[in-house]
């Protein structure tokens, strides 16, 4: 057989043709496959990057918890000098938690802006007492609407894998 007989056979029986329509074929269902692949990464990488997202959620709550405590020992202690700190640290990881979660339910949302206000409130009175040592601050009345804040953190803490 020489090469001119196998010419003939492919150009007279198509084998051409159909091996043209077969390579179609195969190149048509690996762009389908690669397609389909590529989705399915990349939904595996918006979740992986929401994961990563909640479990940073959590931990800047868990801050705002820690330093929240320390601030109602400080004012136990009266470390009036520390707190205003101690205030920016705790108010700086509620805007984190806030402003890195646009999707966090309305009333979790409202908790942090409540907690944010009272605590700037508090703040104001500390700071004016550090300048003037003649003013009296009621401290257990400071550490009960922390405690509820306290609470309130607790609570979104244990609902945020829930709702995310």
């Amino acid at each position: 057989m020489d090469i001119n007989t196998i010419y003939l056979f492919i150009t007279n029986s198509e084998l051409g043709a159909a091996a043209s329509i077969i390579g179609v074929i195969i190149t048509v269902c690996g762009f389908i496959w690669t397609l389909i692949y590529a989705k399915a990464a990349k939904d595996a990488a918006r979740e992986a990057v929401n994961e990563i997202q909640q479990s940073k959620t959590i931990v800047d709550v868990s801050t705002a918890i820690q330093v929240l405590e320390e601030v109602r020992r400080l004012h136990r202690e009266k470390a009036w000098s520390i707190l205003p700190d101690r205030y920016t640290a705790l108010k700086k990881a509620l805007v984190t938690v806030q402003s890195e979660n646009p999707d966090l339910s309305k009333e979790h949302k409202a908790v942090l802006t409540k907690i944010l206000r009272q605590i700037s409130i508090i703040e104001d009175q500390i700071e004016q007492l550090i300048e003037s040592s003649k003013k009296q601050v009621d401290i257990p009345l400071f550490n009960r609407v922390l405690s509820i804040a306290l609470d309130k953190l607790n609570e979104m803490l244990t609902q945020l894998p829930k709702t995310r």
